[in-house]
């Protein structure tokens, strides 16, 4: 398949999604964005010691790529394949899961130094992520329905 024809089909697909976007989180700055994303970052295991990880790495400085899973019993139970990546002077994060043929695309909409909001109202569940570095080593990811229904994961960096 032709990549440049795969990522065209995919800005038109994300057209209607990106019209929500704040103008100031348009000129965030390339490469630099998400920096603080970079690495390994987990939760805390609960009493069946089941845990989320989030990894992150820079690829160029439009695209950062990461791997959300979920482990239970030292097994993953599930995963996605993510992304945040600029297309047409805008960013956007995807969400790849088994069983979709294609992510869902998630628009940054609020951005401020270590705290984005994407936001895909169209979405079932979740209609926004919210990323919040809260220290270096600490951050939040809270995934909604934007009207106070979710829930919050909170990470470690690992390394």
């Amino acid at each position: 398949m032709n990549k440049n024809l795969t990522l065209s089909g995919l800005l038109l697909f994300l057209c209607p999604v990106a019209a929500l976007a704040a103008s100031a989180c348009q000129q965030v700055a390339a490469g630099d964005a998400f920096k603080a994303l970079i690495g390994h970052w987990q939760t805390a295991a609960d009493a069946k010691g089941r845990y989320v990880t989030e990894q992150w790495q820079l690829l160029d400085r439009q695209n950062y790529v990461g791997q959300g899973r979920q482990v239970d019993a030292n097994e993953c139970s599930s995963s996605e394949d993510l992304r945040l990546v600029q297309m047409g002077g805008q960013w956007f994060y995807l969400a790849k899961v088994a069983g979709n043929n294609l992510p869902v695309a998630f628009a940054l909409t609020q951005c401020q130094p270590n705290d984005w909001l994407f936001d895909n109202p169209q979405h079932d569940f979740p209609k926004q992520l919210h990323y919040r570095l809260v220290k270096p080593n600490e951050l939040t990811v809270t995934v909604s329905d934007g009207a106070g229904q979710g829930f919050t994961l909170k990470y470690r960096r690992q390394r």
